[in-house]
């Protein structure tokens, strides 16, 4: 496997899987390895995904987002070294851009050393989600929009919205920034709209100040959600559309009462769990840690310590969804 990272390499008859995956839990377990690894094997392993991106994003930025592979890993596009990474929990993103074929086949390859390093079962493989982000050269940065209530009452809530925009056009650009305000059945309720401007090969914040009327508020009991749908629009054409789910509620520390939740005292009742899912490995899945954090959820827990290290956006949507 010395030359798996090369465009051309032959691996037709390499075992054809889905990712999120752990190679290591399909191993032997056995006690002359560290039991500091579960008693599995480490080692290398390989995976290669071949794509093709359509000719007509050519003028577009490619980004290539893992949210995480476990441990050691060296990233290729056909035969071109992105970058190394020596922690297994870390977030990646690579500008594939300048070395992608449009219109035709693209091959990455993924190179995972997991020997040694944790007092745990860490299994081995890309363990989370991979993304590929085809994006205008205007758009909304990625993870770029934060959502805050500034102001609540009974009959409203004052909602500010703060997003990032990246220009990577050679030259200024005068844009439309509107974000819509959708409840968690989908349906409309309020908007906005604003003109701005934003240099070349440049990125800024722009705010927003939203006032949504007769807000339904996030509780533990009631984890209600809205979702917003920023748009950008550059010449009366939407370039990008990005959307994000929040909730709308106060937290309080108070010295004579504690935490307050929406102005009422809560008792924290929290559980400190691993991101493995035992005999299944450490590969996230979304239904196993749903079925999860609903048994905890029905023993009375409303808050989680993820130990130790980052854990993947879907399980934090999960944790919003479920009231934790």
């Amino acid at each position: 496997l010395e030359f798996a990272f090369e465009e051309l390499y032959d691996d037709s008859r390499w075992e054809i899987l889905n990712v999120p995956h752990d190679w290591i839990i399909k191993e032997t377990p056995d006690s002359e390895y560290s039991g500091n690894e579960g008693f599995f094997p480490g080692g290398n392993a390989w995976y290669r995904k071949h794509f093709v991106v359509p000719k007509e994003d050519k003028n577009k930025s490619v980004i290539l987002e893992f949210d995480c592979i476990y441990h050691r890993s060296d990233v290729y596009v056909n035969g071109v070294w992105l970058g190394h990474c020596s922690y297994g929990y870390t977030p990646l993103y690579y500008d594939l851009t300048p070395y992608i074929k449009f219109g035709l086949k693209n091959v990455i390859a993924v190179k995972v050393n997991t020997g040694g390093g944790t007092r745990w079962y860490a299994g081995g493989g890309i363990i989370r989600h991979v993304y590929l982000h085809t994006l205008n050269k205007l758009h909304v940065s990625h993870f770029g929009t934060f959502i805050k209530t500034t102001g609540l009452s009974e009959n409203f809530a004052n909602i500010d919205v703060t997003t990032n925009i990246n220009n990577s056009y050679s030259a200024p650009v005068q844009f439309t920034l509107q974000t819509c305000i959708f409840n968690v059945d989908g349906n409309f309720v309020t908007r906005i709209k604003s003109n701005h401007s934003l240099l070349q090969n440049s990125r800024d914040e722009f705010n927003q100040k939203i006032v949504l009327p007769n807000p339904e508020l996030w509780d533990i009991y009631t984890p209600y959600l809205y979702f917003a749908i920023t748009e950008i629009i550059l010449d009366y054409v939407t370039v990008d559309r990005y959307k994000t789910t929040f909730g709308i509620r106060t937290l309080e520390w108070n010295t004579q009462k504690g935490l307050l939740l929406n102005g009422r005292q809560i008792k924290v009742k929290g559980g400190n769990i691993h991101d493995d899912l035992g005999m299944l490995g450490n590969a996230y899945n979304s239904r196993c840690w749903e079925r999860r954090l609903g048994t905890l959820k029905n023993m009375g827990f409303n808050e989680i310590r993820a130990s130790h290290n980052l854990r993947p956006r879907e399980m934090m949507d999960l944790f919003d969804r479920m009231g934790f």
